[in-house]
């Protein structure tokens, strides 16, 4: 039993004897919270309640002892076996239980038998993952991370058994990174990620003096190798700047594969746009906006000419991007003829690139615009006059509310997600 100054600058504890009777001796008078912990029982703080912030503060006099009794109640605990691919118990290592949502963890160590109990749990939903030096860590049930791991249900006071694992040591893969001379390049990072999610690593390591790399233990499947070096975007393997021209390189456990190699100029140029914003034939006067998409960054914002339409870009990056006209109080309309990012028609640059005819046509309907009004009042329900409004989301829009408080914004964007702002000098 632990008793923690209320404060939080200190703590006391006992162990229970054989009767489950504790005496904390030495308390000085002052407020204090307690905490009883048992193996194989829930963690409870006094009253009755789960959390150190939620404990019910219990002060001490000079000279004054008190009786706090707990009444514990046996958790969920969850069993499993790990082994090797050829049916060995694997001895060393660790599991871990994450409970959801939050992932606050639990753990055990595997015994002599690769086997491990973790107890105390709380009932509920959990996630579980097994660790051990020289293989490959993995999530219950054969996946590589925590957001697929299936779900592991435990009841409060009852074993979720036969949560097993077979780890695997993994696969290895080795390349230098060169450049057009066959000089290497001393330092930068490689990364691996998976074809489901290209943009996030799973899997990084540094270049060596020799401008090699390599990684082991990986998990065997299918990844994209992509290449950071100072001052120059995202290259993919073996010589890319979209996911959609990269090769993939396959993981076989137990294998390394080498010659995953990468040769880079040493200056790349960068690439230069064209094209146009029109609307029924006619050129439209707007801001033309470049911005980096899938795993790329950069952006920029151009007008285009007053009559024509026209627009020019230059001094970019190799890399993917989208292309969208920006204007007040209309949607971000895409070159590929949609408001939507996700179906814009990626254009991807290469070092020296001039690309053209990035020509985006306006459709002729209007946006089907919403409204939306109020009040300000202060905490006596009197309207504030000339308070500040702020409304954000798809588009930003601002204005001072009227003598009786009253605020009202027309021609409002479509769209979910906008945040309503009040403030006037001297209100909170």
């Amino acid at each position: 039993v632990y008793a923690y100054l209320a404060d939080g600058s200190g703590s006391y504890s006992d162990s229970l004897d054989s009767n489950g009777e504790y005496e904390i001796t030495s308390l000085g008078p002052n407020d204090y919270k307690l905490e009883a912990r048992g193996t194989g029982y829930l963690r409870e703080y006094y009253d009755n309640v789960r959390t150190l912030e939620e404990a019910q503060v219990i002060p001490l006099a000079v000279g004054q002892t008190r009786t706090i009794d707990f009444e514990v109640v046996r958790g969920g605990s969850i069993t499993g076996h790990v082994a090797d691919g050829g049916g060995s118990p694997i001895t060393s290592g660790t599991i871990y239980a994450y409970r959801q949502p939050g992932n606050e963890s639990f753990s055990d160590g595997l015994d002599s038998q690769g086997n491990y109990e973790i107890t105390s749990l709380f009932g509920g939903d959990y996630k579980v993952r097994a660790y051990s030096s020289g293989y490959v860590q993995e999530y219950w049930d054969d996946q590589p991370d925590l957001d697929s791991a299936d779900i592991v249900a435990v009841a409060t006071g009852e074993t979720t058994a036969n949560i097993n694992f077979v780890l695997s040591p993994g696969g290895s893969l080795a390349g230098t990174v060169l450049d057009a001379s066959g000089d290497p390049y001393t330092s930068g990072t490689v990364y691996l990620s998976r074809p489901s999610a290209p943009s996030t690593s799973v899997y990084s390591t540094n270049l060596n003096s020799s401008g090699e790399y390599s990684f082991s233990q990986v998990r065997g499947d299918n990844y994209y190798a992509y290449l950071y070096l100072s001052g120059q975007p995202r290259i993919f393997y073996p010589y890319a700047f979209s996911i959609a021209e990269a090769s993939q390189v396959t993981i076989i456990d137990g294998i390394t594969l080498t010659g995953v190699d990468f040769t880079i100029p040493r200056d790349l140029p960068t690439a230069r746009v064209s094209g146009s914003v029109t609307q029924d034939g006619a050129g439209v006067y707007c801001i033309v906006r470049i911005k980096g998409v899938d795993g790329y960054t950069g952006t920029g914002g151009y007008w285009t000419h007053s009559e024509s339409g026209v627009f020019e870009i230059s001094g970019y990056s190799a890399g993917t991007y989208v292309f969208y006209a920006d204007r007040t109080n209309y949607p971000h309309y895409y070159y590929g003829g949609t408001e939507d990012e996700s179906l814009a028609t990626r254009v991807v640059l290469r070092p020296g690139d001039e690309v053209s005819g990035i020509d985006i046509e306006l459709p002729m309907a209007e946006p089907d615009y919403g409204s939306l009004s109020g009040l300000v009042r202060d905490e006596l329900g009197q309207p504030i006059a000339e308070a500040s409004v702020y409304l954000s989301g798809v588009e930003d829009y601002s204005m001072l509310s009227a003598n009786d408080g009253s605020f009202y914004f027309s021609r409002v964007l479509p769209g979910a997600g906008y945040t309503l702002r009040g403030s006037k000098p001297g209100y909170s």
